[in-house]
C-alpha cells in the first residue's frame, strides 16, 4: 500500500515558480519569433503561417487560429512580434 504525502506550499513560493516558468516560455517564443521574423519577414502570409506552424516553438499549439493569423500577418508586413510575460 502507497502512503500519501501532502505538502503545504507558500503561495509566494507558488507564484514565484509560476512566475520563473512564465518567463522562460515566454523566451522561448520570443526567440522563436525572432528566428521566423529574421526569415519571413515581408514574405506572403501564407507563407509565413506556414512557417510558424513548422516552428518547434509553435508546433504543438500555443496559438489559436486568430492569433497564428495576427502573427503571420504581422510577421508579413515586416513588423516584429514582442512577447510580453505579465
Amino acid at each position: 500500500m502507497t502512503d500519501n504525502v501532502k505538502l503545504k506550499l507558500n503561495e509566494g513560493a507558488l507564484q514565484k515558480i509560476v512566475k520563473q516558468e512564465m518567463t522562460k516560455v515566454g523566451k522561448e517564443l520570443q526567440s522563436a519569433a525572432d528566428d521566423i521574423w529574421r526569415r519571413y519577414a515581408g514574405q506572403p502570409v501564407p507563407t509565413v503561417r506556414a512557417a510558424i506552424k513548422r516552428h518547434p516553438a509553435f508546433r504543438d499549439g500555443p496559438l489559436n487560429d486568430k492569433d497564428l493569423n495576427a502573427m503571420a500577418e504581422t510577421i508579413a508586413s515586416g513588423t516584429r512580434i514582442e512577447f510580453r510575460v505579465r
